[in-house]
Formats: C-alpha cells, sequence, structure tokens
C-alpha cells in the first residue's frame, strides 16, 4: 500500500514523518528505516529535525532516488560492479571512441566523415547526457531501440537508436551488458512474478519530500507497496483543476501536479493502493507574505483584507557587494526587532555560491568596527579552492609559463603551504620578476624563468655589478641574503618540476593514463595536509573514482592534452554540494538544494533578469525534450517550481534582491520574468509590493536617517563616512568637503624637505594618501606577461636610465648593446636593435653633461637650519661642488620645474649654488633650465612655500588642484594674457585625446569627476598664486 499523506507545508509533513518513524523504529529497533529523499540538504535538515523532536537520530538510511533501483536490483545480483559501462563518464568515451572510428555513423549524425577532436568531446558528451536521461526516464524507448523498433521515427532517432545498438554491442562483447533499463526491466519482471528478495527490504519505505518522481521510480514504489507499506510524503496545493488563478499559478505548479499524475498512473498501470492522508493545514498569520503564499498556491481568497507590511520585500541594487550590505542592514533590524529569531533561522539563497562567498563572508562575518553576523558551520568548506588549483596547475603545465600564472599559483594557499612560500616571499618574487624582466617561458630566453634563475644564482656567486655579465648571462647586482638564497633554491625546485611535469603533458594519452598523470601531479604539487573540512586527499579519491569508472572504458584511443582538459575541467567543476552546513549560523545555498526547506528568513538573492529563464538549451536531438511526457524533467517547469518553493520556504519574512541599476549609466534592468510576473498577478489581486532602489552607496546620509527605518543602516563605517561628506558640493566631484579641516601637527615648524617636495609633486595624492590613507595599490608595479616586441614606455624609462648610468660609466657600446639584451631590457631580434639605437642616440647627448661637470664628486648633502620660524631637515641628491643636477629622460613636467625650484631655494639659503634641469623636448633635442642663485630672495619664497604647503594640508578646500593643470593655466596665462586661452589650456591638459592625461591619474580621478574646477575662482587664484612668482623668475618656460 501506498500512504500518500499531503500538507501545503513541509513542517506539517516532517511532525507526522518523524512521528510515524518514531512509532515504527521501535518495533525493531535493530532495523534499518530507508527513507528516500532529494539531496544531502534534506538528509541534513530532517535528521536536526528528528533530533529536535525525538532527542536522537539514528539508524537511518539515506536513499536517493537515482541510487533506489540500483540497490533492489543487486539484492538478486550482488556482484554487480559498483561502476557501469553504461554510466555516463564511461558512455561519453565509447561514444567518442565509436564515432571515431565509425565514420558512417558520424556522418550520419554531422554530415561530415571528419570532424574537430574537441568538438567531437563536446557532442559525446551531449550523447551521453542524453541517453543517461534516457535511461532513467525512458527505459521503454531504449528497449524498442534493442529490439531494432523506432518510437517517433523522425531522423534524430535513427542515428540514436543505431549508435545505441553499437554500443550494446560492445558491451556484449565485453560481457558488461547490464544497464539502467535492463535493471528496471529485470526488476519490474521481478516484482511482478515475486521473485524478487522482498525479505530483505525493510517493512516500510519512507519517502520524503520529493520534487520530482519519475515514471520507472513510482513503476518500481507502486509494485513494491504490494508486498510492503510506502509512506510518501509530498505537498497538496490543490488538483489542477482546482486551481483558482488559471494561469500564473498553474504554469508555477505543473512540475508538481505532474508528479502527483505520474505516482497516480503508476498505481493504476499496477494495480497498487493509494490511501491519500491529508494533514491540517499550517496556520499562519494574515501577512502580505501569507497573502503572496496563497496566491501562488492558488488558495488566495479577495475577500480576505492583505495587510501592507514589510513580510516580502523587494531591493533593486546597483552590485553584489551593495546586494549584500543592503541584506545585511535588513538581517541586523530583523533580528533586533524580534530577538526570539536565530540566525539558524535564517536562509540566504544565491545563484552561485563562487560568485557570492567572498562578498558575502566579507561583509557577513568579517567586517571590521561594524556588527558581524554568524555563519553556517560549512561556508569554510574548500573544495571548490581545491579544484580550481588543479585546474590552474593544469592548465600552467600546458601553457607557456606566464610570470604572472606562475606567481599566482605560488600565491595559492594550497601550493605555497606545501613549497612553504610566505607572503613576504612571494613579495621578493614579484619584485624580481619585473627587475629581471621575466614575462614567460621556462627555457633558454632571455625573459624567462631559468635565465632569471640564473641570474640570481651569478649574483650570489660573483657579486657583480648591473654592467657585469658571465656567459653572455646578466648577473643580479643587489645584494643577496641568506633568506633570499634559501628562496632562490625553493624557486629552483618548483620550477625544474613543473618543466618536468610540462614535458609529460606533450604526449598523447589514453583517457585513464590521463587521470593517472593528473592524480600524480596532484600529489607532487598539492599541499595534502591543508584540510578543514575538506583535503587533497579527497580530491584525490574523487579522482580515483573517475579512474574506476573509466575501467570500463576499453579504448585505445590516445587524445592530447588539450582534449583531455577539455573534458577533465568540466567534470571536475561539478558542485559536491551547494550549500553549507545547518546550524551555528546563518545558512547560505544556491538556490537549488535548500528550494523548499523552511525558514522563519528567507532572502533570495541575484534574481536577476537572465536568472530563472527557463531557456536552458537542450540538442536538438534530445528526444524528451522534443516529445514531453508527465515525469520527464523539462527545464522550464523545473524552474518555475523552484521558484515557488523559494518563494513558499519562508515563514516570516521573504526578502528579494536583484541588480536592476548600473553605476555606468542609468539605465535599469528588470528582474527575472518570474518574479515580474509574480509582481504583476499580485497587482491583479489586490496586493501590492513595490521595489526599493538603492544608491549605489551604501554612506548616502539617507540610510543613516531615523525617518526612514526601513533603510535604516547599521554600518558605523559607513555613517561616518555619510557624516564626513558634507551635504553642500564639494570642489566638483564630492569628495573634498568645504568644510574639511586638518588639526594642525602639533610639530609643524619642523618641515622635512622629502614631505615639502613630496606634496608639490603631486598635491592631489599626497592629500589622498597622507591625509585620508586612501591607496591606489594599482601603483605597485607588476610583472608583464606579455614579451616585448616593442618597448613601452615604462620599460623605455628603464632602458634610458640603463644606458644613462652606463654611459656616465664609460661602458663601450658593444658591451651596453650585450647587456641590454642578457636583462631583457629591449625585444629580441630587430625591434630591439631598433630600440637600443634610438635610445643610445639620444643619451649620446648628454656628453654634454658630461664635459661640463666632474660626476665623480656628485653626492648626497644633509640639510639642516633654522628659517623662523621653521627648522628645514632632510636630504638633497646630486649636488656636484657648488651645482645642483637633475636629468630629466623626457619632457619636461611642472613637477620637475617645481622640484627644481624648491631645491634650489633650500640649497641658496646658506650657500650660492647654481641648478641645472637637463630634459629632452618635443623633438627628442636635449635643453637645459638654468636657476642662478640670486634669481630671486631665497628665504622669503621658501617661507612663501612653506606657508602655503601647511595651509592646503590644513584647509584643502581651494589650494589642492591637479598640479600639471594649474601649471598650465599660469604658463599660458602669462604667455598670453587671456583668461579664456589659459582656462583652454588647462582643459586640454587635464583632458587630452589620444595619450595619457591629467584626468586619468588615479587620485585625480578619485577627487575630481571632471574639469569643472576649472571655472572656480579657488582654481584660478591657487593657480596664479602659486606659479606666477616661479614663471616670472624662471622666465618663460614652454
Amino acid at each position: 500500500m501506498i500512504l500518500d499523506y499531503k500538507s501545503n507545508s513541509l513542517t506539517k509533513l516532517s511532525d507526522k514523518f518523524l512521528e510515524l518513524l518514531a512509532s515504527e523504529s521501535s518495533k525493531n529497533p535493530f532495523k534499518k528505516n530507508w527513507i528516500i529523499i532529494q539531496n544531502k540538504e534534506m538528509q541534513q535538515w530532517i535528521t536536526l529535525r528528528e533530533a529536535e523532536v525525538n532527542s536522537i537520530s539514528a539508524n537511518n538510511e539515506f536513499i536517493f532516488p537515482s541510487e533506489f533501483i540500483w540497490k533492489l536490483y543487486r539484492f538478486k545480483n550482488p556482484e554487480l560492479d559498483k561502476y557501469l559501462p553504461s554510466d555516463r563518464i564511461p558512455l561519453q568515451w565509447t561514444v567518442f571512441e565509436i564515432l571515431s572510428q565509425k565514420k558512417d555513423l558520424l556522418k550520419k549524425i554531422t554530415g561530415k566523415e571528419s570532424f574537430d577532436p574537441k568538438q567531437l568531446v563536446q557532442l559525446s558528451e551531449s550523447i551521453s547526457d542524453v541517453f543517461d536521461l534516457y535511461q532513467v526516464f525512458r527505459p521503454g524507448l531504449i528497449k524498442k531501440w534493442e529490439n531494432k523498433d523506432l518510437q517517433y521515427n523522425v531522423k534524430n532517432e535513427n542515428w540514436q537508436a543505431d549508435l545505441w545498438r553499437e554500443l550494446s554491442k560492445k558491451w556484449s562483447s565485453s560481457g558488461e551488458r547490464v544497464t539502467r533499463v535492463d535493471a528496471y526491466e529485470q526488476l519490474t519482471e521481478w516484482l511482478r512474478n515475486d521473485s524478487f528478495l522482498v525479505d530483505e527490504v525493510p517493512e516500510n519505505i519512507w519517502v520524503f519530500s520529493l520534487p520530482h518522481l519519475s515514471k520507472p521510480f513510482s513503476d518500481i514504489l507502486s509494485l513494491l507497496s504490494k508486498h510492503r507499506t510506502i509512506h510518501n510524503f509530498g505537498y497538496s496545493f490543490g488538483k489542477e483543476n482546482e486551481v483558482t488563478d488559471s494561469s500564473y499559478s498553474r504554469k508555477l505548479l505543473k512540475s508538481h501536479f505532474d508528479t502527483n499524475y505520474v505516482l497516480e498512473k503508476s498505481s493504476e498501470s499496477f494495480e497498487a493502493t493509494i490511501q491519500r492522508i491529508d494533514l491540517l493545514p499550517e496556520a499562519k498569520p494574515n501577512t502580505k507574505l501569507s497573502g503572496v503564499q496563497k496566491m501562488i498556491q492558488g488558495s488566495f481568497s479577495s475577500s480576505v483584507t492583505t495587510p501592507d507590511d514589510d513580510t516580502i520585500q523587494i531591493h533593486s541594487c546597483h552590485n553584489i557587494r551593495r546586494e549584500v550590505e543592503t541584506l545585511k542592514d535588513h538581517l541586523l533590524h530583523e533580528l533586533e526587532k524580534n530577538p526570539s529569531l536565530k540566525p539558524e533561522e535564517c536562509m540566504i539563497l544565491v545563484p552561485g555560491l563562487e560568485e557570492y562567498k567572498d562578498v558575502l563572508k566579507d561583509e557577513l562575518s568579517e567586517s571590521i568596527n561594524d556588527p558581524n553576523l554568524p555563519l553556517g558551520r560549512g561556508f569554510d568548506d574548500n573544495s571548490k579552492l581545491i579544484k580550481s588549483t588543479l585546474k590552474e596547475l593544469l592548465a600552467l603545465l600546458n601553457s607557456d609559463f606566464k610570470v604572472n600564472s606562475v606567481l599566482d599559483l605560488i600565491d595559492n594557499p594550497i601550493i605555497s603551504k606545501k613549497w612553504k612560500f610566505s607572503e613576504s616571499d612571494l613579495t621578493r618574487l614579484r619584485e624580481w620578476a619585473v627587475e629581471l624582466h621575466i614575462h614567460r617561458g621556462i627555457g633558454d630566453s632571455v625573459f624567462s624563468w631559468k635565465s632569471a634563475i640564473d641570474s640570481l644564482f651569478l649574483g650570489y656567486a660573483m657579486e657583480g655589478d648591473r654592467f657585469e655579465l658571465f656567459d653572455n648571462k646578466s648577473v643580479y647586482s643587489k645584494p643577496i641574503s641568506s633568506e633570499s638564497t634559501d628562496l632562490m633554491a625553493r624557486l629552483s625546485n618548483f620550477v625544474n618540476l613543473l618543466e618536468d611535469q610540462s614535458k609529460l603533458l606533450q604526449n598523447d594519452l589514453t583517457v585513464s593514463k590521463w587521470l593517472n598523470l593528473v592524480i600524480n601531479i596532484t600529489e607532487l604539487f598539492l599541499d595534502s595536509k591543508y584540510t578543514k573540512d575538506f583535503g587533497v586527499r579527497k580530491l584525490t579519491n574523487q579522482l580515483q573514482q573517475l579512474t574506476q569508472q573509466l575501467e570500463h572504458v576499453n579504448t585505445s584511443e590516445l587524445i592530447s592534452c588539450d582534449l583531455f582538459l577539455l573534458w577533465f575541467n568540466k567534470q571536475i567543476s561539478k558542485p559536491d554540494s551547494g550549500s553549507v552546513s545547518f546550524g551555528h549560523g546563518i545558512n547560505i545555498s544556491e538556490y537549488v538544494p535548500n528550494r523548499n526547506i523552511p525558514y522563519k528568513f528567507v532572502a533570495i538573492l541575484g534574481l536577476n533578469e537572465k536568472v530563472l529563464t527557463g531557456s536552458a538549451l537542450r540538442p536538438e536531438f534530445d528526444l524528451i525534450n522534443q516529445f514531453p511526457s508527465a515525469g520527464d524533467r523539462i527545464e522550464k517547469d523545473e524552474q518555475r517550481f523552484l521558484f515557488f518553493e523559494m518563494i513558499n520556504s519562508a515563514k516570516e519574512t521573504l526578502y528579494i534582491s536583484y541588480l536592476g541599476q548600473n553605476s555606468q549609466s542609468t539605465i535599469e534592468t528588470l528582474p527575472s520574468v518570474l518574479l515580474q510576473e509574480m509582481v504583476e498577478t499580485c497587482k491583479q489581486v489586490g496586493i501590492s509590493i513595490n521595489t526599493q532602489k538603492h544608491r549605489l552607496h551604501g554612506f548616502e546620509k539617507e540610510y543613516f536617517s531615523t525617518d526612514s527605518v526601513k533603510k535604516l543602516g547599521f554600518s558605523e563605517h559607513r555613517k561616518k563616512i555619510a557624516e564626513l561628506i558634507s551635504k553642500n558640493s564639494p570642489v566638483n566631484s564630492g569628495f573634498i568637503s568645504r568644510d574639511v579641516k586638518v588639526a594642525a601637527d602639533q610639530g609643524s615648524n619642523l618641515i622635512s624637505v622629502n614631505e615639502l617636495i613630496s606634496f608639490f609633486s603631486h598635491p592631489v595624492k599626497y592629500f589622498c594618501r597622507e591625509i585620508l590613507e586612501i591607496s591606489n595599490y594599482d601603483e605597485f608595479q607588476e610583472p608583464d606577461d606579455r614579451e616585448l616586441f616593442q618597448t613601452r614606455e615604462l620599460n623605455k624609462y628603464f632602458l634610458k636610465e640603463f644606458l644613462q648610468d652606463a654611459f656616465f660609466q664609460n661602458l663601450d657600446e658593444k658591451l651596453m648593446r650585450t647587456a641590454c639584451k642578457a636583462s631583457g631590457l629591449v625585444p629580441e631580434g630587430y625591434p630591439g636593435e631598433l630600440d637600443f639605437n634610438s635610445n643610445l642616440s639620444l643619451i649620446r647627448q648628454l656628453s654634454k653633461v658630461k664635459e661640463a661637470f666632474d660626476l665623480s664628486n656628485k653626492r648626497r648633502l644633509e640639510i639642516e637650519f633654522s628659517l623662523d620660524p621653521f627648522q628645514i631637515q632632510g636630504t638633497i641628491d646630486n649636488v656636484v661642488t657648488d651645482h645642483k643636477l637633475e636629468i630629466r629622460l623626457g619632457r619636461l613636467k611642472a613637477r620637475n620645474i617645481i622640484n627644481l625650484w624648491l631645491n634650489h631655494l633650500i640649497l641658496n639659503i646658506e650657500s650660492d649654488y647654481t641648478s641645472h634641469l637637463f630634459y629632452f623636448d618635443a623633438n627628442d633635442d636635449l635643453k637645459n633650465l638654468t636657476l642662478s642663485p640670486e634669481i630671486i630672495k631665497e628665504d622669503i619664497e621658501l617661507k612663501r612655500i612653506i606657508n602655503w604647503y601647511l595651509n592646503s594640508v590644513e584647509n584643502p578646500k581651494g589650494n589642492i588642484f591637479p598640479l600639471e593643470t594649474s601649471y598650465e593655466y599660469a604658463r599660458t596665462l602669462l604667455e598670453s594674457g587671456s583668461e579664456e586661452k589659459a582656462k583652454k589650456a588647462a582643459y586640454s591638459k587635464w583632458e587630452s585625446w589620444g595619450g595619457f592625461s591629467e584626468s586619468d591619474d588615479y587620485y585625480n580621478s578619485l577627487v575630481y569627476q571632471n574639469g569643472d574646477f576649472i571655472e572656480e575662482q579657488s582654481f584660478i587664484k591657487s593657480s596664479e598664486t602659486l606659479w606666477l612668482p616661479i614663471l616670472k623668475a624662471t622666465g618663460e618656460i614652454k
């Protein structure tokens, strides 16, 4: 008999289930309880519920529907292998082999006698997936093919029938002819003729909340129900023809109705008895959420007034981080409003954990100086990290070893722990990669890893300078510590092992041998001790299981590494589970695993326009998709029912968010079509659900106003930012407030030469970094993967600097050329020759400097003097006798002028110095800007500059502007006398076409979003006050 328990509440179903389970278990406490559930998440939930209700959960055997038929079948055939040739993975490679050999069959399918191997792997995978579904849902179809018959007699069925018969022939020849079709057919026959070993099966079989029942599964349940009692616990939302809403609810519930229909039809076919037992519905308070849930269930009554509360909310955000920030505020609000609500009673559902995991962790549980929330204990599962590490490693071994790919792999905690690479080691490796110009490759190229390692070891052994060569190899010229020597050794071993394993990947192997090779690589490179809830050993076991499955593929087909990785990466990317463990914090899951498990607070994030569209592409030859029937898994119906179950799982509060706004434009995006339909249907029955559109930033003042409780923010950090930002617009961009004042340093009379020069070199950057403590980490130079074909701007500077130093040390041209090539400063071949010659020609112009100054007397000068009320301290470089010498290997910039000016003023307070700035103009001709000692009254001007600096730091508004733009305004004004021309020149400097402009600078763009500040009087006054005295003293500078 089938006892069919029905309710609209999973809680009610579980209460009844646990009551009956306890009663039946007490009769025979040593007999295992067979409980058929959909997934591990439901298993966890039932286990916890049973422990909560009955104080213990024990002696239960949980079985998935896909395992159930095999479990029964093995009672009569216990020697059957765990893995079979008709399983999806061995099936794919057998299909691949057949299609590689049977050109006539391949032509039937593709119209071609030959096919690209990568496409053939993908085609084989699609065919094996479809055949796998046929075995589960349409065993009768396959049986017809085996009897040389067709069911639909369409083009795509013909070749599929031929291919299946080829598969059957191959399996029969090796004595492995058992498929799920055979198991279903034989099991059905045994149950019909009473030859099945029924005594092996428990008296009661429990089926709990399966969202879907296939026809073969329902058939076996119906036949087994003649011998055992089947307890089926499932949802009931009325019969299809009783649903009050004839369109929306029926569409959502189609999969549910089909499940009930399939079980009824199977019981009729096999004359099984079904007794329906309706449980009392769960009493719910009258809220907007309960009204929406009744509406989607098709039981909404317009005679009951739905209250306008916040039990269901929809939020539109700009990005995932804002989604999570907003959710956190609402979670904290709910927990504060309802003290009885526990974190364990909250569930966050996301479309993909990988996409949301880091942001959820950062914002919810690892915020600094903000309230944090506990997350489920399984949230730190490392399985995806370990799998992605293996994929990253295999991709690297099959590549040309780009510098950043190798460094990123070393930075991976699983690799770094095995090879004992610390964070400081990685920093040093990145520095070496830049200094030694590593780009890619293991071998002998000057841009390769081995070339760099050779240079390091030569530097350790020879203690050479930057121009020294050994066997035409550059010698690393910087000091090498004992710690660096150890790092060099570990790096050398690591790179050598990479090279050895990479060579093995150049061969063609069978798929089984490829898997064995991958297992060996895993054990060589990955730390087997790296584990919390998941270790490398578990991954190795999974790879071993793949190998065992492929033991049934008797194939000699050799495939390349590229082909193997195309398949392997898909296998390893398949998640073990899409959720975290229950209890001990807020639960987080992907949509599917916890779709119907009830929680007091449910948040559904990422319900975007392209999510749950029901438009998943199926192969055109999929006959299930082409000829669907009840009991089949149709993507569109599955997704609609998934949406229904997520909405229905919320007991008290439902929170929904999606990415409906764009930070780059005002164009808004709609949510998922299912959410749109729900909102519109609710509107038709008188339930209004408004969408709250959030601001791009969480530090807007409205989030911290007591007048807006629904938007109330809990972040103290964002609140402080909101308070800092003035309600009046600051300079153009809203960044520097009119009333921002920085407290004066008590020791401000002590002036550092370096600080002074740092400020005037880039005032906006100084303000952001030193005052606001905002840094741009992109400033730090990163290694470059691309091998040089022409020298880029930054490398040109390094090349010119190298040539300048070599030129001043009187190295001959041949040695310079060889050293440049060995050091990787120029591209290989003809492009390198061009770059070297053109830059050397430029540097040769510095012979004028060599002739004019005795550079052997170049020194650093210590500065310390009083300039009432200031005390000046610091150092000044490049002083030659009574001259200050600077060389700019490029065009003249405003910062070069003001740096020269400051150094000149400081040097001439107590002595007489002439300052020189050599630079190259637009025609690459050497020019010289000279400042004589008597050019200005140094003490007065230096005091003016210092006071400007102190005032600007204390009152940034009206004093801090982009330096080059400010200079261009003042220079043009002095030259033309026209304020309009000066503004036009300033705009051109701020934002020019075809090159780097000052608006491209990170700090400038942070403070000024456009050039409107050029129109402000504060900019005009500041530019004139700062620059005109300098320009008049130095003469007209172009």
